[in-house]
């Protein structure tokens, strides 16, 4: 019986061991960072949208590496995007005059492709500040 167990195992060993895998290391980190202005934005639709021109993120990138956003603020401290805030505001009604506060959402996501890092800045239907404000935006490349 020792006998097949040791026959068997010899047998299996070489499969359990013989699998490999392939560990990608990133070769390096790049960040950018973008200053944003209210007219950097276009509307589209139910959105704002900016395109930011990224010649860093090739092709290699987008298949073995990664991309990440971050919102910087004044103070230093940053925001990893998508970034989702619940706000709330006064509004006045302009039939009656009278005041009541709104809750609402802001979104800001973002998708990239070879070159081209995309925004959208998404406002709850509850309420509508306007063209987005100024804001610095890092990208971090991973590859």
């Amino acid at each position: 019986m020792k006998k097949i167990c040791i026959i068997l195992g010899c047998l299996i060993l070489p499969f359990l061991v013989s699998c490999q895998r392939e560990y990608v290391q990133p070769d390096a980190l790049y960040s950018l960072e973008f200053d944003l202005r209210p007219g950097d934005w276009t509307a589209m639709g139910d959105c704002f949208q900016v395109d930011l021109d990224v010649k860093e993120i090739t092709r290699k990138v987008c298949q073995t590496g990664s991309v990440q956003c971050f919102l910087v603020y004044e103070d230093g401290t940053q925001a990893s995007l998508p970034m989702q805030r619940f706000l709330s505001a006064e509004v006045e009604n302009p039939e009656t005059g009278e005041k009541s506060v709104v809750y609402y959402q802001k979104q800001i996501e973002f998708e990239y492709a070879v070159g081209v890092v995309s925004l959208f800045y998404t406002f709850s239907d509850f309420y509508y500040e306007g063209y987005p404000e100024r804001m610095t935006v890092r990208v971090v490349i991973h590859y």
